[in-house]
């Protein structure tokens, strides 16, 4: 399979951006984008930083079954902590 510069790019900027802020390890969302960067479906998924990006069109847009997971670095087996 070959990535194209822009996939490259894209991962690499994901990979910087954790390091930058301390983490050796991922978060789901950036792993996802990383497997759409190479072509590979992932699940549908939006990272809210702030409820004020919470939208009725926006939740309407995902129809009737959400997921919802907390995105913390201090949180990262969200299932053993009853999440």
């Amino acid at each position: 399979m070959k990535i194209s510069k822009e996939a490259k790019d894209r991962a690499n900027g994901i990979f910087r951006l954790a390091e930058a802020e301390g983490r050796s390890t991922l978060f789901e969302h950036e792993v996802y984008a990383l497997l759409d960067a190479v072509g590979l479906k992932t699940p549908r998924f939006h990272l809210i930083k702030d409820e004020s990006e919470i939208s009725q069109s926006m939740l309407e847009s995902f129809g009737r079954e959400v997921v919802v997971k907390v995105v913390s670095p201090d949180i990262a087996h969200k299932s053993k902590l009853g999440g």
